[in-house]
């Protein structure tokens, strides 16, 4: 039997092993404001620094919670520019 498996390879009836992330680039003193817009959409996600020489933030969300975060990235995107990063390495 062939049964469908989430974006984290989860059934819908497992808990996820691990939350996914993100990784965006952007300029340092925007990194407040970043933070201050996130928060705004309650719980979605949070973040920590994974680069503070490059600002780069990696933003930690729930496997189901995906597109609201691109809608709310996309919402402060028109505030804040920046850029994902694909599979940006952590230390």
């Amino acid at each position: 039997m062939n049964i469908p498996r989430n974006e984290t390879g989860a059934t819908d009836t497992e808990v996820p092993v691990r939350s996914n992330r993100l990784y965006l680039e952007l300029d340092a003193s925007k990194v407040a404001m970043f933070k201050f817009l996130l928060e705004g959409y309650d719980n979605l996600s949070y973040f920590t620094v994974a680069d503070k020489r490059r600002a780069v933030l990696k933003i930690v969300y729930a496997p189901g919670a995906r597109q609201a975060l691109e809608k709310a990235l996309q919402a402060i995107s028109g505030e804040i520019r920046f850029k994902v990063l694909p599979g940006f390495p952590t230390p």
